[in-house]
């Protein structure tokens, strides 16, 4: 169910992002003319709500891409990949409360990752590529969703700090268990 709701936040703000970058351009006949054909209110909501899930979806599948495969495997940044390390996983102390605790930050860390990056970046990007193919005029007021892209690009950051510590904790907490083991 949280997924489900993570796409469907997603694909949401991508239409919203959508409306304001066709709204700025001064051709609205294609949100205009989809407005008038739908006639109802509740249609339009009906179709918002059921366009944003797929639209989600999508996004969501491009941030996972740009995560474990550009950033985890094409800048070497390991910890940043979703995928498990077997020799950690397969050997963790499962009654341990600080491995739960670690395990449990990994896992919400890899939410937050993903919820700021496909509505804060993605969203705003995609949105814009496709305001831009809609539209034959110059999209100008880009600005804002920079600005936003920045600031959740900071924050970014700081998650990525954080699960590169959390993971090295796990990796050494499984050192000390293997010395544990070959000493005795």
């Amino acid at each position: 169910m949280k997924q489900f709701l993570r796409y469907q936040i997603s694909g949401m703000v991508f239409l919203l992002w959508l409306f304001i970058f066709l709204h700025e351009s001064s051709s609205l006949d294609h949100l205009e003319s989809l407005i008038k054909s739908l006639k109802n209110e509740k249609m339009i909501v009906v179709i918002g709500i059921a366009s944003a899930l797929p639209i989600g979806v999508i996004i969501h599948q491009f941030s996972v891409l740009i995560k474990n495969w550009i950033l985890a495997k094409f800048f070497c940044l390991d910890y940043l990949s979703d995928m498990p390390d077997k020799r950690v996983i397969d050997q963790i102390d499962k009654d341990n409360p600080k491995i739960d605790y670690i395990l449990e930050r990994i896992s919400s860390l890899n939410s937050f990752y993903y919820v700021r990056f496909d509505n804060g970046v993605l969203a705003p990007f995609m949105a814009y590529i496709s305001a831009c193919n809609l539209t034959e005029y110059t999209l100008k007021n880009i600005d804002l969703a920079i600005v936003i892209g920045a600031v959740t690009s900071v924050y970014l950051y700081r998650i990525y700090k954080e699960l590169g510590e959390y993971k090295s904790i796990l990796i050494s907490y499984q050192k000390e268990k293997d010395r544990a083991k070959i000493f005795g």
